[in-house]
């Protein structure tokens, strides 16, 4: 057992979530309804390595993880739900 905890503390101590992963919030124009935002939730959610936080009206909020998904397949998922990332 006291072999263990020099282990744990070795893990816990590589990994930093902050190094991967990035939090972005996404003004997003062309939506109008329930529909429009589940139809960005469905096409952001299939992306590996993205979560969605929140899907509304205008606005994406989203955590990715930077070394599998790039700026391209954000703007890609957007496109196929039928909007664009609002530019200003």
């Amino acid at each position: 057992p006291d072999l263990l905890v020099p282990v744990r503390h070795w893990m816990i101590s590589i990994f930093n979530f902050e190094d991967y992963m990035k939090h972005q919030e996404l003004a997003i124009d062309g939506m109008s309804c329930g529909h429009c935002v589940k139809a960005l939730t469905k096409e952001l959610t299939a992306i590996k390595g993205l979560t969605v936080q929140e899907v509304i009206i205008g606005k994406a909020v989203i955590d990715y993880d930077q070394e599998l998904v790039s700026d391209e397949d954000i703007l890609q998922a957007i496109d196929e739900a039928g909007f664009r990332l609002a530019m200003g």
